[in-house]
């Protein structure tokens, strides 16, 4: 553009200013706009409040209650954190992640997990996996039609899974065999037989860490733990549980707060206990598909009862369905002492998944579940499922249960406590015995899967 006067250049210059002003203001007022978003705000605060209490909760004393503090975590003390007996979507992402029914944890592990305890056959219906309900489309989406029926792997073709797992897990304990109590909160035992039989981190190498203080001290001992992934309340009601809508964003939270604590590497995986007996196979496979593609460096280890491995009382069957993203497995029965019934069993077991890659874990019992189970049958239990881990191939390690009492029931606190007149010294003598020699194992772990 050519002007002709110097007027008119001078006014084509007040014009192009007076327009770049007007951007400037009108650039500002949208920030301004946006920043005062009530919305956004109060997002932001959610999410740095969120994470300072976390960071900062303290550790809640137990007591002789049935609650087991560790477990108080907003979002894993008990898997109705994240089902519920409403039809939701689990893919919603929904803001609603409270949990309406506290932080108990189950007060009676399964009575009737032991129910098949003297019949090694398993049941004709063993691998249904049926009420597949409640499960999105995109999760859905690989599902083989047929596989209600399947129980494994044929022979001529290797796992297929629909995320090839990634071999070995290096997780604190990775190349340990673990020993360890359910129910138990660190510091238990140091101040039961600390002085006598030696601290704490030379008898348990994992627990929980259900809160950010428990993991905290996993970390600065050199120990780590388990987030807590089952159903821990109330009455066993197998198929009656739909995941919640907000289940995806309550994992993704919750890891997010141990890592901006600085304490994810003291979390050695997820721990579900008994879900088949409240969720479908199904639902278990959704779920531990998608912790498996979050956290590939962490394990996923639940233990299953007698009615979950024989597909009993309502329950689905193991399979290779629904077992095919864990990386450890436990199997929980206590009446038998015969050790060739824990043989046979395992051996069900590694068939009904298909895989011999998954580590095993045994759960010797340390409570009275009956007036049956005295001194000499926790002694005779726990030396018979010793010889079987040593057995295994992939040995997971020992979850003692339990070592706090449910109620009225004595466990390995009560029976151990030398103020007590219960006096099982044996068997705690034995107990150290063991935890010392497989603290001190060689181990190397074979990710052969078949």
């Amino acid at each position: 553009m050519i002007f002709k006067t110097k007027k008119a250049k001078l006014i084509a210059i007040l014009i192009a200013a007076v327009s770049l002003l007007l951007s400037v203001v009108i650039v500002l007022l949208s920030v301004s706009s946006c920043s005062s978003d009530p919305t956004v705000v109060k997002m932001v605060k959610k999410v740095v409040k969120k994470k300072v209490i976390i960071v900062q909760e303290p550790e809640v004393e137990s007591g002789d209650s049935n609650t087991d503090s560790d477990f108080d975590d907003d979002f894993y003390s008990d898997f109705n954190n994240w089902t519920d007996n409403e039809n939701i979507d689990v893919n919603t992402d929904s803001e609603n992640n409270t949990n309406s029914d506290g932080n108990t944890i189950n007060d009676n592990k399964n009575d009737n997990n032991d129910s098949n305890s003297n019949n090694t056959t398993t049941d004709d219906n063993n691998d249904v996996n049926s009420n597949n309900s409640s499960t999105d489309d995109n999760d859905n989406s690989n599902i083989d039609t047929d596989s209600s029926t399947n129980t494994g792997p044929s022979d001529d073709t290797g796992p297929q899974y629909e995320v090839e797992l990634k071999g070995e897990i290096k997780t604190r304990l990775s190349d340990k065999i673990a020993f360890g109590f359910w129910n138990y909160t660190w510091g238990d035992w140091d101040n039961l037989h600390g002085d006598k039989f030696g601290k704490e981190t030379e008898i348990i190498t994992h627990g929980n860490v259900g809160n950010i203080e428990s993991a905290k001290w996993c970390k600065e001992n050199g120990v780590s733990g388990w987030l807590m992934c089952g159903p821990t309340e109330g009455s066993f009601e197998p198929n009656s549980a739909v995941l919640k809508d907000s289940w995806k964003k309550n994992i993704l939270d919750t890891a997010e707060m141990y890592k901006y604590a600085g304490v994810w590497d003291a979390v050695e995986g997820y721990h579900f206990d008994e879900p088949l007996g409240k969720i479908s196979g199904e639902q278990f496979r959704v779920v531990t598909k998608f912790l498996a593609e979050s956290f590939p460096d962490k394990r996923i280890y639940p233990v299953f009862s007698s009615m979950e491995v024989n597909g009993t009382h309502g329950c689905d069957a193991i399979n290779y369905e629904n077992c095919g993203y864990i990386t450890d497995l436990g199997y929980d029965a206590y009446d038998s002492l015969d050790i060739n019934f824990y043989r046979e069993k395992f051996a069900q077991i590694q068939k009904q998944i298909g895989r011999k890659d998954v580590r095993l874990w045994v759960f010797p019992v340390s409570y009275q579940k009956t007036s049956a189970f005295d001194e000499n049958h926790m002694l005779t239990h726990l030396n018979i499922l010793y010889e079987v881990l040593k057995e295994f191939e992939n040995p997971g390690g020992i979850h003692m249960y339990s070592f706090r009492p449910y109620g009225s029931t004595p466990a390995f606190q009560q029976l151990t406590d030398p103020e007590l007149p219960y006096k099982y010294d044996k068997f705690l003598n034995r107990v150290v015995e063991i935890a010392k020699e497989v603290n001190q194992m060689e181990y190397t772990y074979k990710i052969t899967k078949n």
